[in-house]
């Protein structure tokens, strides 16, 4: 985060971080910020189109993870666009941090068999974050809360591919095959 010196960032009351592009006399704040938050909705229409048929059998993905992703994409596009409202922050951060709570617990209660070690998990990994966040300046503890969630989705889901023989990849990379002019998927 870098505030530019001499510009008046009275007008962010939302809470919310200080980038060296927001800049106040814009009509969108954070253009980039803005923009790039649009790139989430590109898995979003592409697993819906792959899925159509399989809604059902990929209630989890369809159901759940999708529209948190879809609702975090806009909402991250409204909320670095304006910068007005805290209603537009919590539309940027919630979904998102739904989202890995349910990926983190998914991948979890298929490894482990259970949902009570995951929430266990779970709950530590969020008083560990709670921790950080209040013993160190805010982007390290920001940084590290990113860090920890990582942690807590990526083991479990390696831990998982590895227990399906990396099964559980080829069923996910067979699944999301791209169709080409010619008939040919890559």
């Amino acid at each position: 985060m870098a505030a530019q010196p001499g510009i008046d960032y009275s007008f962010v009351s939302d809470g919310g971080p200080i980038y060296h592009e927001t800049l106040p006399e814009r009509f969108i704040t954070e253009p980039w910020n803005a923009f790039s938050s649009l790139v989430f909705l590109i898995p979003v229409i592409y697993f819906l189109i792959v899925l159509r048929g399989q809604y059902r059998k990929q209630g989890f993905v369809v159901f759940y993870t999708l529209p948190l992703l879809f609702t975090g994409g806009i909402g991250s596009t409204l909320y670095d666009a304006f910068r007005s409202h805290h209603w537009l922050m919590m539309l940027d951060v919630f979904p998102m941090f739904l989202l890995s709570l349910g990926v983190a617990f998914f991948f979890m209660q298929r490894l482990m068999k259970n949902w009570y070690y995951p929430v266990l998990i779970i709950a530590a990994s969020g008083f560990l974050r709670g921790y950080f966040f209040n013993v160190l300046p805010i982007q390290q503890a920001i940084n590290i809360g990113y860090f920890i969630v990582g942690v807590v989705i990526f083991i479990p889901a390696i831990l998982y591919a590895r227990r399906s023989n990396w099964h559980a990849i080829g069923h996910l990379l067979a699944e999301c095959k791209v169709s080409i002019p010619g008939g040919r998927d890559v």
